[in-house]
């Protein structure tokens, strides 16, 4: 068997598995804006989903999808 076609079916499954990769990381994005738009709605957007306390400004600048603080960001959903 000549080395092309042992490569080919190689590589494709390569780039199947960085598609579903991607892919996998799109629907996990959306997941968190779909969390962030509910919680803005409900009018729980900047505070932590688990205590409640505000999240410092800051925190939701460099990361607007975070549902936590620092001290609950183990517990963040996403």
């Amino acid at each position: 068997m000549a080395l092309k076609a042992l490569a080919t079916p190689v590589y494709d499954a390569a780039m199947n598995a960085d598609l579903d990769e991607e892919l996998a990381s799109a629907e996990r994005f959306l997941d968190g804006v779909a969390h962030a738009l509910q919680a803005l709605d409900e009018g729980r957007y900047g505070a932590c989903a688990t205590c409640g306390e505000p999240i410092e400004a800051t925190l939701l600048e460099a990361d607007p999808l975070r549902g936590t603080c620092d001290a609950h960001l183990e517990f963040d959903p996403r």
